[in-house]
């Protein structure tokens, strides 16, 4: 005898019309009659159910009918894939969100780097070597009232004070060492990106290089 059938006798052996048995089991009268035709299965929360209320074994439900038994296992084992899926679409999401999130504010701090270029000039020479000058200043950043998935904004004001600065030759580190060797700069000396900056360009110019923004 398959399930099918096993439904049918369950509710008849009660004297139960398929619409009071389908309302035991918050079902429609439809559900039941395709479980009793074999056009479909309970799930297994169902036949948990059917095996409580009319205090039946599941093993003598099941046993028997291997089309349910097979059913059921597909219905476990696409559960378990479909789980499986969602977990990973889940990650993927978590991830993009983070990806995105880290990409944005990579470009902030991409915008205004620790060593940033001078907005001054970049380009001195020197016995036809090109420089670059510059003064290192770090980028503000205001966090204040910012939600966790907006980006904060940064401004790199060079009229703040200065932590560092450098001066890149063209060709050789040598010639970049040297000079920054000789201008002998402390940063602690100056208030603002803008004096530095001039100074460095001061320097250059006295041992004989040329700076466009002159």
């Amino acid at each position: 005898m398959n399930l099918g059938n096993k439904i049918l006798k369950i509710r008849k052996d009660n004297k139960m019309s398929q619409e009071q048995f389908a309302e035991i089991l918050n079902v429609t009268r439809q559900t039941v009659s395709n479980w009793e035709n074999g056009n479909n299965y309970p799930d297994i929360e169902t036949l948990i159910m059917i095996s409580d209320k009319f205090n039946i074994s599941l093993d003598i439900l099941l046993k028997g009918d291997k089309e349910m038994i097979k059913d059921i296992n597909e219905k476990i084992k696409n559960n378990k894939i479909l789980k499986i899926i969602i977990i990973v679409l889940i990650i993927v999401i978590i991830g993009l969100i983070v990806g995105f999130k880290v990409h944005d504010y990579w470009k902030i701090y991409n915008s205004f780097p620790e060593e940033p270029e001078s907005r001054l000039t970049n380009k001195c020479n020197l016995n036809g070597k090109r420089l670059k000058l510059a003064a290192q200043i770090r980028p503000k950043c205001n966090y204040e009232y910012k939600k966790w998935y907006e980006v904060p904004s940064c401004v790199a004001d060079y009229d703040t004070k200065p932590f560092g600065y450098f001066v890149v030759d063209n060709n050789t580190k040598e010639m970049q060492k040297e000079l920054m060797n000789n201008m002998n700069i402390n940063v602690d000396d100056y208030d603002n990106a803008y004096d530095l900056l001039k100074d460095m360009e001061d320097y250059i110019i006295s041992i004989g290089g040329v700076c466009d923004n002159r």
